[in-house]
């Protein structure tokens, strides 16, 4: 056998065994996040309250806040208030987003799965478009 063969089955060796010292020694994998399916999504925050009686709400004025704070869940089931759908009172911007057909359904599910007797907090992923929240997620909060 050459000496140029030795050689290179040497070299080839050394550095199999070295591969795992490689590993152990560079630098982290930089985490891959996902990208964005939809990068004009928001997060809002707010009460989840039933259409009829967000309309009563806005009508009647005074403290909204705290009528859509103390909206009980009761009421977000009762079936005469929540066939027209849900809003969303976001508090700190004083503004009312109706949900999408999609949002409706997710609401009244976590409605039903809630433990929470009034003022229904919640997270809503998702966009505006023509006066709806069109939404992704909806968490309770």
């Amino acid at each position: 056998m050459s000496i140029a063969k030795l050689h290179a089955i040497l070299l080839t060796a050394t550095l199999i065994a070295l591969l795992p010292l490689g590993a152990a020694f560079s630098l982290p994998a930089k985490p891959v996040s996902a990208p964005n399916p939809n990068p004009s999504s928001k997060v809002y925050e707010g009460f989840l309250v039933d259409r009829a009686c967000a309309a009563m709400y806005k009508h009647d004025g005074g403290n909204i806040a705290q009528k859509a704070s103390s909206h009980t869940r009761t009421c977000c089931l009762e079936p005469s208030c929540s066939e027209a759908g849900y809003s969303l009172y976001v508090s700190k911007d004083q503004a009312w987003f109706d949900l999408d057909d999609k949002g409706n359904q997710l609401a009244r599910e976590l409605i039903k799965k809630s433990k929470i007797v009034k003022g229904i907090k919640v997270q809503v992923t998702g966009e505006i478009k023509r006066g709806e929240l069109r939404t992704n997620t909806i968490h309770e909060l």
